[in-house]
Protein backbone atom coordinates (compact mmCIF):
# COMPACT_ATOMS: atom_id res chain seq x y z
CA UNK A 1 0.00 0.00 0.00
CA UNK A 2 1.18 3.45 -0.98
CA UNK A 3 2.09 5.47 2.18
CA UNK A 4 0.68 8.77 0.51
CA UNK A 5 -2.05 8.70 -1.94
CA UNK A 6 -3.28 12.20 -3.27
CA UNK A 7 -6.75 12.74 -5.18
CA UNK A 8 -5.16 15.89 -6.51
CA UNK A 9 -2.24 17.21 -7.74
CA UNK A 10 0.17 17.28 -5.41
CA UNK A 11 3.84 18.37 -5.57
CA UNK A 12 6.29 17.57 -2.75
CA UNK A 13 6.64 20.37 -0.88
CA UNK A 14 9.51 21.77 1.73
CA UNK A 15 8.12 23.90 4.20
CA UNK A 16 9.12 27.25 4.93
CA UNK A 17 8.57 27.77 8.94
CA UNK A 18 8.03 31.14 10.09
CA UNK A 19 7.64 32.50 13.91
CA UNK A 20 3.68 32.45 14.28
CA UNK A 21 1.08 32.19 16.69
CA UNK A 22 1.27 28.48 18.17
CA UNK A 23 -1.85 26.33 17.67
CA UNK A 24 -2.78 22.96 17.65
CA UNK A 25 -4.00 21.33 14.00
CA UNK A 26 -7.60 22.31 12.96
CA UNK A 27 -10.42 20.14 14.50
CA UNK A 28 -12.13 17.84 11.36
CA UNK A 29 -15.97 17.58 11.47
CA UNK A 30 -15.78 13.79 11.87
CA UNK A 31 -13.17 12.73 14.23
CA UNK A 32 -13.09 8.53 15.14
CA UNK A 33 -10.97 6.76 17.23
CA UNK A 34 -11.52 2.74 16.77
CA UNK A 35 -10.25 1.84 20.85
CA UNK A 36 -13.47 3.86 21.81
CA UNK A 37 -16.30 1.42 20.39
CA UNK A 38 -18.93 0.65 22.48
CA UNK A 39 -19.85 -2.51 21.77
CA UNK A 40 -22.59 -2.56 23.62
CA UNK A 41 -24.42 -0.01 22.07
CA UNK A 42 -22.68 -0.89 18.89
CA UNK A 43 -21.17 2.21 17.66
CA UNK A 44 -17.88 4.34 17.99
CA UNK A 45 -18.17 7.46 19.35
CA UNK A 46 -16.82 11.07 17.30
CA UNK A 47 -14.37 12.67 19.99
CA UNK A 48 -15.76 15.53 18.70
CA UNK A 49 -19.13 14.69 20.43
CA UNK A 50 -20.87 16.25 16.91
CA UNK A 51 -23.41 13.32 16.70
CA UNK A 52 -21.69 11.75 13.57
CA UNK A 53 -20.51 8.97 15.71
CA UNK A 54 -19.78 5.49 13.32
CA UNK A 55 -23.49 2.93 13.94
CA UNK A 56 -22.76 -0.69 13.57
CA UNK A 57 -25.58 -1.76 11.32
CA UNK A 58 -25.32 -5.47 11.56
CA UNK A 59 -22.46 -7.14 13.65
CA UNK A 60 -18.82 -6.85 13.86
CA UNK A 61 -16.19 -9.66 14.84
CA UNK A 62 -13.39 -7.65 16.26
CA UNK A 63 -10.17 -8.07 19.41
CA UNK A 64 -8.17 -5.29 20.15
CA UNK A 65 -4.66 -5.11 18.99
CA UNK A 66 -1.89 -2.36 18.98
CA UNK A 67 -0.30 0.12 16.71
CA UNK A 68 2.82 1.55 18.19
CA UNK A 69 1.29 0.70 21.58
CA UNK A 70 -1.80 2.24 21.24
CA UNK A 71 -5.17 0.35 21.42
CA UNK A 72 -7.17 -0.33 17.67
CA UNK A 73 -9.63 -2.70 16.43
CA UNK A 74 -8.30 -5.73 14.66
CA UNK A 75 -11.87 -6.80 12.63
CA UNK A 76 -11.69 -10.14 11.54
CA UNK A 77 -15.28 -9.90 10.04
CA UNK A 78 -17.60 -6.94 9.68
CA UNK A 79 -21.68 -7.70 8.85
CA UNK A 80 -23.36 -4.39 6.94
CA UNK A 81 -21.14 -1.18 7.47
CA UNK A 82 -19.94 1.72 10.51
CA UNK A 83 -22.54 3.72 8.98
CA UNK A 84 -22.49 7.89 9.71
CA UNK A 85 -25.20 10.60 9.73
CA UNK A 86 -23.20 13.29 7.78
CA UNK A 87 -25.15 15.26 5.37
CA UNK A 88 -22.78 16.38 2.30
CA UNK A 89 -23.18 19.80 0.89
CA UNK A 90 -24.01 20.58 -2.76
CA UNK A 91 -19.77 22.48 -3.05
CA UNK A 92 -17.32 21.15 -0.59
CA UNK A 93 -13.47 20.38 -0.62
CA UNK A 94 -12.92 17.47 1.68
CA UNK A 95 -9.74 15.92 3.08
CA UNK A 96 -10.17 12.91 4.83
CA UNK A 97 -6.98 10.69 6.82
CA UNK A 98 -7.53 7.45 7.32
CA UNK A 99 -5.26 5.10 9.70
CA UNK A 100 -5.33 1.51 8.97
CA UNK A 101 -3.56 -1.90 8.21
CA UNK A 102 -5.20 -4.43 5.72
CA UNK A 103 -5.07 -8.11 6.45
CA UNK A 104 -4.11 -8.71 2.89
CA UNK A 105 -2.39 -7.16 0.48
CA UNK A 106 -4.01 -9.70 -2.14
CA UNK A 107 -7.58 -8.59 -1.10
CA UNK A 108 -9.55 -5.54 -1.44
CA UNK A 109 -11.13 -4.04 0.68
CA UNK A 110 -13.03 -0.96 1.83
CA UNK A 111 -11.87 1.88 3.59
CA UNK A 112 -14.46 4.43 3.41
CA UNK A 113 -17.19 5.61 1.09
CA UNK A 114 -19.67 8.71 0.41
CA UNK A 115 -22.19 8.42 -1.91
CA UNK A 116 -23.81 11.55 -2.85
CA UNK A 117 -26.53 10.28 -5.25
CA UNK A 118 -27.38 7.31 -6.87
CA UNK A 119 -24.92 7.67 -9.59
CA UNK A 120 -22.23 10.14 -7.58
CA UNK A 121 -19.93 7.78 -5.29
CA UNK A 122 -16.77 8.42 -3.50
CA UNK A 123 -14.46 6.10 -1.93
CA UNK A 124 -11.36 4.63 -1.02
CA UNK A 125 -10.29 0.95 -1.26
CA UNK A 126 -7.22 -0.43 -0.04
CA UNK A 127 -6.61 -0.82 -3.85
CA UNK A 128 -8.36 1.69 -5.87
CA UNK A 129 -10.01 5.36 -5.33
CA UNK A 130 -12.76 7.56 -6.87
CA UNK A 131 -13.78 10.69 -6.97
CA UNK A 132 -16.41 13.12 -8.70
CA UNK A 133 -14.25 12.73 -12.12
CA UNK A 134 -11.79 10.39 -11.16
CA UNK A 135 -11.11 6.77 -10.82
CA UNK A 136 -7.57 5.39 -9.88
CA UNK A 137 -6.43 1.82 -9.38
CA UNK A 138 -3.17 1.14 -7.54
CA UNK A 139 -2.99 -2.33 -6.73
CA UNK A 140 0.31 -2.85 -8.34
CA UNK A 141 2.15 -1.48 -5.40
CA UNK A 142 0.39 -2.11 -2.83
CA UNK A 143 2.13 -4.14 -0.01
CA UNK A 144 0.83 -5.00 3.18
CA UNK A 145 1.91 -2.45 5.69
CA UNK A 146 -0.09 0.13 8.10
CA UNK A 147 -0.85 3.36 6.10
CA UNK A 148 -1.94 6.96 6.38
CA UNK A 149 -3.69 7.76 4.18
CA UNK A 150 -4.47 11.38 2.46
CA UNK A 151 -7.77 11.89 0.32
CA UNK A 152 -8.27 14.88 -1.01
CA UNK A 153 -11.09 16.17 -2.98
CA UNK A 154 -13.52 18.64 -4.11
CA UNK A 155 -16.92 18.81 -6.44
CA UNK A 156 -18.79 22.40 -7.24
CA UNK A 157 -23.04 22.65 -7.47
CA UNK A 158 -23.36 18.52 -6.80
CA UNK A 159 -26.73 16.88 -6.52
CA UNK A 160 -27.33 15.91 -3.32
CA UNK A 161 -30.29 13.40 -2.82
CA UNK A 162 -31.75 13.39 0.82
CA UNK A 163 -32.39 9.67 0.51
CA UNK A 164 -29.57 8.75 -1.64
CA UNK A 165 -26.68 9.68 -0.06
CA UNK A 166 -24.70 8.25 2.59
CA UNK A 167 -21.47 7.95 4.41
CA UNK A 168 -20.19 4.31 5.15
CA UNK A 169 -16.91 3.29 6.60
CA UNK A 170 -15.40 -0.19 5.86
CA UNK A 171 -17.62 -1.27 3.59
CA UNK A 172 -19.51 -0.13 0.86
CA UNK A 173 -22.12 -1.96 -1.83
CA UNK A 174 -19.89 -5.01 -2.55
CA UNK A 175 -16.71 -4.94 -0.30
CA UNK A 176 -15.85 -5.18 4.14
CA UNK A 177 -12.98 -5.04 5.69
CA UNK A 178 -10.93 -6.84 7.88
CA UNK A 179 -7.56 -6.22 9.43
CA UNK A 180 -6.20 -3.18 11.84
CA UNK A 181 -8.34 0.07 11.86
CA UNK A 182 -7.06 2.83 13.91
CA UNK A 183 -8.38 6.08 13.67
CA UNK A 184 -10.21 8.41 11.01
CA UNK A 185 -10.79 12.28 10.49
CA UNK A 186 -12.85 13.76 7.74
CA UNK A 187 -12.86 17.60 6.99
CA UNK A 188 -14.85 19.43 4.88
CA UNK A 189 -13.39 22.66 4.47
CA UNK A 190 -10.05 23.23 2.54
CA UNK A 191 -7.00 23.01 4.71
CA UNK A 192 -3.43 24.69 4.30
CA UNK A 193 -0.02 23.14 4.03
CA UNK A 194 0.93 23.51 7.58
CA UNK A 195 -2.21 22.40 8.50
CA UNK A 196 -2.05 19.38 6.61
CA UNK A 197 1.78 18.65 8.09
CA UNK A 198 0.40 19.39 11.64
CA UNK A 199 -2.21 16.52 11.14
CA UNK A 200 0.12 14.20 9.70
CA UNK A 201 2.83 14.78 12.74
CA UNK A 202 0.17 13.58 15.06
CA UNK A 203 -1.34 10.57 13.46
CA UNK A 204 2.77 9.75 12.01
CA UNK A 205 3.99 10.16 15.66
CA UNK A 206 1.27 8.30 17.43
CA UNK A 207 1.21 4.88 15.61
CA UNK A 208 4.80 5.01 14.40
CA UNK A 209 3.93 5.39 10.55
CA UNK A 210 6.48 6.88 8.52
CA UNK A 211 5.63 10.07 6.26
CA UNK A 212 9.04 10.28 4.47
CA UNK A 213 7.98 13.20 2.07
CA UNK A 214 6.81 15.77 4.74
CA UNK A 215 8.26 17.79 7.16
CA UNK A 216 6.85 16.69 10.99
CA UNK A 217 6.32 20.07 12.80
CA UNK A 218 5.50 20.74 16.03
CA UNK A 219 2.67 23.35 17.23
CA UNK A 220 4.80 26.26 17.17
CA UNK A 221 5.65 25.84 13.50
CA UNK A 222 9.13 24.10 14.26
CA UNK A 223 10.52 21.26 12.32
CA UNK A 224 11.30 18.25 14.51
CA UNK A 225 11.95 16.30 11.59
CA UNK A 226 13.51 17.60 8.29
CA UNK A 227 12.18 15.58 5.37
CA UNK A 228 14.49 16.79 2.76
CA UNK A 229 17.97 16.76 5.12
CA UNK A 230 17.05 13.73 6.66
CA UNK A 231 15.94 11.34 3.05
CA UNK A 232 18.13 8.62 3.83
CA UNK A 233 17.26 7.61 6.76
CA UNK A 234 13.43 7.83 5.65
CA UNK A 235 12.60 4.38 6.62
CA UNK A 236 10.74 3.07 9.67
CA UNK A 237 10.82 7.03 11.28
CA UNK A 238 8.99 7.03 14.47
CA UNK A 239 9.53 9.15 17.60
CA UNK A 240 8.78 9.86 21.12
CA UNK A 241 7.72 13.44 22.55
CA UNK A 242 5.40 16.02 24.21
CA UNK A 243 3.34 18.91 22.70
CA UNK A 244 0.12 19.07 24.68
CA UNK A 245 -1.51 21.44 21.81
CA UNK A 246 -0.64 18.75 19.00
CA UNK A 247 -2.15 16.23 21.09
CA UNK A 248 1.06 14.35 21.22
CA UNK A 249 2.26 12.27 24.16
CA UNK A 250 4.45 9.49 22.75
CA UNK A 251 6.44 7.72 25.92
CA UNK A 252 7.56 4.97 23.58
CA UNK A 253 7.34 4.01 20.15
CA UNK A 254 8.99 2.04 17.57
CA UNK A 255 8.36 2.15 13.66
CA UNK A 256 6.11 0.43 11.28
CA UNK A 257 3.45 0.97 13.45
CA UNK A 258 5.25 -0.84 16.46
CA UNK A 259 6.50 -4.11 14.27
CA UNK A 260 10.11 -2.64 13.81
CA UNK A 261 13.17 -4.14 15.70
CA UNK A 262 14.08 -1.27 17.60
CA UNK A 263 12.33 0.27 20.57
CA UNK A 264 13.14 3.75 22.47
CA UNK A 265 11.11 4.79 25.58
CA UNK A 266 11.09 6.90 28.56
CA UNK A 267 11.30 4.70 31.93
CA UNK A 268 10.36 0.41 31.16
CA UNK A 269 8.34 -0.25 28.20
CA UNK A 270 4.63 -0.99 28.95
CA UNK A 271 2.26 -2.83 26.56
CA UNK A 272 0.21 0.63 25.99
CA UNK A 273 1.53 4.00 25.70
CA UNK A 274 -1.00 4.81 28.57
CA UNK A 275 0.65 3.32 31.07
CA UNK A 276 3.91 4.45 30.35
CA UNK A 277 3.69 6.97 33.27
CA UNK A 278 6.92 8.69 32.72
CA UNK A 279 7.42 12.25 31.84
CA UNK A 280 8.67 14.53 28.58
CA UNK A 281 9.25 18.02 28.52
CA UNK A 282 6.45 19.93 26.30
CA UNK A 283 7.81 20.64 22.65
CA UNK A 284 10.64 18.25 22.96
CA UNK A 285 10.87 15.54 20.75
CA UNK A 286 13.10 12.80 19.52
CA UNK A 287 12.74 11.49 16.03
CA UNK A 288 14.42 8.69 14.26
CA UNK A 289 14.88 6.66 11.03
CA UNK A 290 16.94 4.40 9.55
CA UNK A 291 18.50 3.89 6.07
CA UNK A 292 16.27 0.96 5.44
CA UNK A 293 18.66 -1.59 4.93
CA UNK A 294 19.14 -5.31 6.91
CA UNK A 295 20.13 -5.70 10.32
CA UNK A 296 23.29 -8.04 9.63
CA UNK A 297 26.50 -7.13 10.68
CA UNK A 298 29.65 -5.97 8.45
CA UNK A 299 32.76 -7.85 8.35
CA UNK A 300 35.08 -7.49 11.87
CA UNK A 301 37.80 -6.03 10.84
CA UNK A 302 40.34 -6.12 13.92
CA UNK A 303 43.17 -4.03 12.35
CA UNK A 304 41.18 -1.17 11.94
CA UNK A 305 42.24 0.97 14.66
CA UNK A 306 40.39 4.11 13.55
CA UNK A 307 36.94 3.11 13.02
CA UNK A 308 34.50 0.77 14.45
CA UNK A 309 34.05 -2.46 12.75
CA UNK A 310 31.54 -5.04 12.64
CA UNK A 311 28.81 -2.90 12.71
CA UNK A 312 25.34 -3.06 11.44
CA UNK A 313 24.25 -2.60 8.15
CA UNK A 314 20.89 -0.51 9.83
CA UNK A 315 22.22 2.57 10.36
CA UNK A 316 19.63 5.22 12.28
CA UNK A 317 19.09 9.09 12.29
CA UNK A 318 17.96 10.66 15.47
CA UNK A 319 17.08 14.20 15.54
CA UNK A 320 16.45 16.03 18.66
CA UNK A 321 14.29 18.85 19.54
CA UNK A 322 13.66 20.75 22.90
CA UNK A 323 15.52 23.18 25.43
CA UNK A 324 15.80 20.17 27.29
CA UNK A 325 15.76 17.37 25.49
CA UNK A 326 19.83 15.90 26.13
CA UNK A 327 18.85 15.85 29.75
CA UNK A 328 15.86 13.25 29.29
CA UNK A 329 17.17 9.37 29.46
CA UNK A 330 15.68 6.70 27.46
CA UNK A 331 15.71 3.10 27.45
CA UNK A 332 16.69 0.92 23.80
CA UNK A 333 15.18 -2.33 23.64
CA UNK A 334 16.44 -4.16 19.95
CA UNK A 335 15.18 -7.05 19.01
CA UNK A 336 18.56 -9.27 17.43
CA UNK A 337 18.47 -13.06 17.93
CA UNK A 338 20.87 -13.70 15.08
CA UNK A 339 24.16 -12.47 17.42
CA UNK A 340 26.15 -15.92 18.12
CA UNK A 341 26.77 -16.93 21.73
CA UNK A 342 30.16 -15.77 21.51
CA UNK A 343 29.58 -12.53 20.78
CA UNK A 344 27.94 -9.23 22.42
CA UNK A 345 25.87 -6.15 21.11
CA UNK A 346 27.00 -2.51 21.70
CA UNK A 347 25.59 0.67 20.95
CA UNK A 348 26.93 3.11 19.05
CA UNK A 349 26.26 6.63 18.90
CA UNK A 350 28.10 9.85 17.23
CA UNK A 351 27.58 12.75 18.30
CA UNK A 352 28.74 14.26 14.96
CA UNK A 353 26.32 11.88 12.79
CA UNK A 354 29.56 10.61 10.91
CA UNK A 355 28.28 7.15 10.29
CA UNK A 356 31.93 5.84 9.74
CA UNK A 357 31.46 5.93 13.84
CA UNK A 358 35.83 6.76 14.07
CA UNK A 359 36.70 5.58 17.57
CA UNK A 360 38.02 8.57 19.17
CA UNK A 361 34.92 10.59 18.43
CA UNK A 362 32.03 7.89 19.20
CA UNK A 363 30.37 6.53 22.68
CA UNK A 364 29.88 2.87 22.88
CA UNK A 365 27.22 1.57 25.34
CA UNK A 366 27.36 -2.35 26.99
CA UNK A 367 24.04 -3.66 26.89
CA UNK A 368 22.36 -3.79 30.99
CA UNK A 369 20.19 -7.55 29.64
CA UNK A 370 19.54 -9.72 27.47
CA UNK A 371 15.81 -11.62 26.93
CA UNK A 372 15.86 -15.36 25.50
CA UNK A 373 13.96 -14.14 22.49
CA UNK A 374 16.89 -12.29 21.22
CA UNK A 375 15.50 -8.42 22.86
CA UNK A 376 18.74 -6.70 24.07
CA UNK A 377 18.25 -3.75 26.63
CA UNK A 378 20.16 -0.29 26.94
CA UNK A 379 19.24 1.76 29.70
CA UNK A 380 19.93 5.68 30.20
CA UNK A 381 21.04 6.72 26.89
CA UNK A 382 20.84 10.26 25.98
CA UNK A 383 21.09 11.99 23.08
CA UNK A 384 22.70 15.59 21.22
CA UNK A 385 24.69 16.64 24.10
CA UNK A 386 26.50 18.59 22.27
CA UNK A 387 23.38 20.53 21.37
CA UNK A 388 23.94 19.81 17.10
CA UNK A 389 20.80 18.45 17.10
CA UNK A 390 21.59 15.13 15.50
CA UNK A 391 23.20 11.93 16.41
CA UNK A 392 24.22 8.99 14.26
CA UNK A 393 23.57 5.42 16.14
CA UNK A 394 24.31 1.80 15.12
CA UNK A 395 24.96 -1.22 16.93
CA UNK A 396 27.68 -3.79 16.78
CA UNK A 397 29.25 -7.02 17.03
CA UNK A 398 32.09 -7.87 19.15
CA UNK A 399 33.62 -11.25 19.35
CA UNK A 400 37.29 -10.27 19.55
CA UNK A 401 39.80 -12.23 21.82
CA UNK A 402 43.03 -10.66 22.96
CA UNK A 403 45.47 -11.83 25.68
CA UNK A 404 44.90 -9.46 28.63
CA UNK A 405 48.60 -9.13 29.32
CA UNK A 406 48.31 -6.98 25.64
CA UNK A 407 45.83 -5.01 26.27
CA UNK A 408 46.67 -1.36 26.05
CA UNK A 409 45.16 1.63 26.94
CA UNK A 410 42.22 3.28 24.32
CA UNK A 411 41.66 6.40 23.71
CA UNK A 412 37.69 6.44 22.98
CA UNK A 413 34.88 6.46 25.22
CA UNK A 414 32.98 3.61 26.63
CA UNK A 415 30.13 4.30 28.99
CA UNK A 416 29.11 1.31 31.26
CA UNK A 417 27.68 3.17 33.89
CA UNK A 418 25.25 5.97 34.61
CA UNK A 419 25.06 8.00 37.11
CA UNK A 420 23.17 6.87 39.29
CA UNK A 421 25.24 3.12 39.16
CA UNK A 422 25.47 1.82 42.33
CA UNK A 423 28.51 -0.84 42.34
CA UNK A 424 27.54 -3.22 45.19
CA UNK A 425 24.22 -3.80 43.32
CA UNK A 426 25.73 -5.60 40.24
CA UNK A 427 23.08 -8.38 39.30
CA UNK A 428 21.34 -7.16 36.18
CA UNK A 429 17.68 -8.48 35.94
CA UNK A 430 17.47 -10.18 32.46
CA UNK A 431 14.00 -10.18 30.48
CA UNK A 432 12.89 -13.55 29.44
CA UNK A 433 10.06 -15.82 28.58
CA UNK A 434 10.05 -18.94 30.88
CA UNK A 435 11.06 -22.28 28.92
CA UNK A 436 9.72 -25.66 30.06
CA UNK A 437 13.19 -27.61 30.99
CA UNK A 438 15.32 -24.57 29.95
CA UNK A 439 18.45 -23.98 32.27
CA UNK A 440 17.72 -20.23 34.47
CA UNK A 441 19.63 -18.41 36.69
CA UNK A 442 18.55 -18.50 40.26
CA UNK A 443 20.94 -16.50 41.80
CA UNK A 444 24.34 -13.94 40.69
CA UNK A 445 26.35 -12.56 43.34
CA UNK A 446 29.49 -10.83 42.56
CA UNK A 447 31.80 -9.29 45.29
CA UNK A 448 33.23 -6.68 46.04
CA UNK A 449 32.42 -4.54 43.50
CA UNK A 450 34.62 -1.93 42.95
CA UNK A 451 37.89 -4.29 43.67
CA UNK A 452 41.47 -3.58 43.44
CA UNK A 453 41.85 -6.75 41.09
CA UNK A 454 40.57 -9.85 42.96
CA UNK A 455 36.84 -10.53 43.17
CA UNK A 456 34.15 -13.80 43.40
CA UNK A 457 31.56 -14.94 41.55
CA UNK A 458 28.67 -16.77 43.40
CA UNK A 459 25.95 -18.53 40.73
CA UNK A 460 23.11 -20.38 41.16
CA UNK A 461 20.62 -22.22 38.41
CA UNK A 462 17.35 -24.51 38.90
CA UNK A 463 19.40 -27.79 37.27
CA UNK A 464 22.66 -28.59 37.20
CA UNK A 465 24.18 -27.09 33.76
CA UNK A 466 27.51 -25.59 31.74
CA UNK A 467 28.49 -22.09 32.54
CA UNK A 468 30.71 -19.89 30.10
CA UNK A 469 32.28 -16.65 31.77
CA UNK A 470 33.64 -14.09 29.37
CA UNK A 471 34.90 -10.59 30.18
CA UNK A 472 35.19 -7.61 28.15
CA UNK A 473 37.05 -4.69 28.56
CA UNK A 474 36.32 -1.07 27.45
CA UNK A 475 37.23 -1.79 23.65
CA UNK A 476 34.41 -4.26 23.93
CA UNK A 477 37.50 -7.08 23.55
CA UNK A 478 36.79 -10.32 24.85
CA UNK A 479 39.77 -10.87 27.24
CA UNK A 480 39.07 -13.69 29.42
CA UNK A 481 37.07 -17.04 28.82
CA UNK A 482 36.59 -20.12 30.88
CA UNK A 483 33.61 -22.78 30.87
CA UNK A 484 32.52 -24.70 34.12
CA UNK A 485 31.07 -28.33 33.18
CA UNK A 486 27.62 -29.46 34.73
CA UNK A 487 27.13 -27.92 37.97
CA UNK A 488 23.91 -26.27 40.01
CA UNK A 489 25.97 -23.96 42.18
CA UNK A 490 29.82 -22.75 41.20
CA UNK A 491 31.76 -20.31 43.17
CA UNK A 492 34.21 -18.81 41.34
CA UNK A 493 37.55 -16.63 41.55
CA UNK A 494 38.49 -14.47 39.16
CA UNK A 495 41.46 -11.77 38.61
CA UNK A 496 41.40 -8.58 36.72
CA UNK A 497 45.17 -6.59 36.31
CA UNK A 498 44.36 -3.75 34.66
CA UNK A 499 42.47 -0.55 36.18
CA UNK A 500 38.62 0.26 34.55
CA UNK A 501 35.37 -0.91 33.54
CA UNK A 502 34.22 -4.49 32.75
CA UNK A 503 31.71 -6.15 31.61
CA UNK A 504 31.03 -9.97 32.48
CA UNK A 505 28.99 -12.07 30.50
CA UNK A 506 27.66 -15.65 32.21
CA UNK A 507 26.10 -17.72 29.69
CA UNK A 508 24.30 -20.93 29.94
CA UNK A 509 23.10 -22.92 27.06
CA UNK A 510 19.80 -21.07 27.53
CA UNK A 511 20.13 -18.11 29.23
CA UNK A 512 22.83 -15.33 29.75
CA UNK A 513 23.26 -12.64 32.78
CA UNK A 514 25.11 -9.38 31.66
CA UNK A 515 27.28 -7.73 35.05
CA UNK A 516 29.34 -4.77 35.31
CA UNK A 517 32.36 -4.63 37.44
CA UNK A 518 34.99 -1.62 37.99
CA UNK A 519 38.71 -2.12 38.91
CA UNK A 520 40.10 0.02 40.64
Amino acid sequence: MKRLIFIVFFTSFVLNVFSQKQIGFKQPEIWIISKNINDSLKFIPDKRKNNYRAEITKAIDYSFDTMNFHPCLSIEQLLGALEVEYEPRQSSNITVFSVYKPSSNKQEYSIWSLNLDSASNIFLTTQSLRSINTYFEYSDSTINEPVINLFKTSWINQNIEKKKHHFTLLSDDSLSYKGKFAEFLFYDEPLTEIEISKIYTYLAIKYGISINTINYISSKNSIIWDAKENTSFAKNIAGIGRDTILGVNQKQSSGSAGKSPLTISVGTIEPLNSENQNKIEHHNFLIWGDNGKSLTFTEPDTSNLIYWSGITNKKWLMQCSGETISKLKTNIRLKCPIISDSTVLILLINRSSDFDFPKEESLAFYPDSLSQDGYWYFSNITWDSDGSGKDAFAFCSTSTTVNEEEVEEDNFIVELFDDDFNANESDININDNNTLGAVKFETVDLYPNPTYGNFSLHVKLNQSSTLSVEIYDSSLRQIQKESFQNQEEFQIDKYIKRKGAYLIVLRTNSDMKLLKIVIN
